[in-house]
């Protein structure tokens, strides 16, 4: 699998995690939590790009890290997502974007140190250091 940085369509995106409207009604501290994952992006702007994979090479992106954030992206009616996809050699739907071939590429478009990287032939995981800092049950 290789890995670029590009712009996405936010209806190319797909959750990993979906949670329906019914799951964020009973779960409060979530919901909370999205309140605050929209003002820090309001106030910040996306501090680090949604990680995702190019899985079934129809055209959509599945999310492996960042769910949370692109549910609030979507809140907000954001219509571009900066994204780190994992794609592989020879798909056809890989969008336009920078390549990252090194470590170094790759955190240079976050905005805090990666705590785990994760790429193989099957899958794509870049998670920054704050993560338990957007984690309703990690806080």
């Amino acid at each position: 699998m290789e890995i670029k940085y590009a712009e996405i369509e936010i209806e190319k995106l797909q959750f990993g995690v979906f949670r329906p409207p019914s799951w964020w009604n009973k779960h409060p501290k979530h919901k909370e939590f999205q309140k605050k994952i929209i003002q820090s992006i309001m106030k910040d702007g996306l501090k680090n790009p949604i990680s995702a994979v190019n899985q079934n090479d129809d055209g959509f992106f599945v999310c492996t890290v960042g769910n949370q954030r692109l549910q609030a992206l979507k809140t907000m009616n954001v219509k571009m997502v900066p994204c780190v996809l994992g794609y592989k050699p020879g798909q056809q739907h890989i969008p336009p974007g920078n390549k990252i071939d090194d470590f170094t590429s790759l955190e240079k478009y976050f905005s805090v140190p990666l705590k785990q990287v994760i790429l193989n032939q099957n899958t794509f995981h870049a998670v920054p250091e704050d993560v338990h800092e957007w984690d309703p049950d990690k806080t």
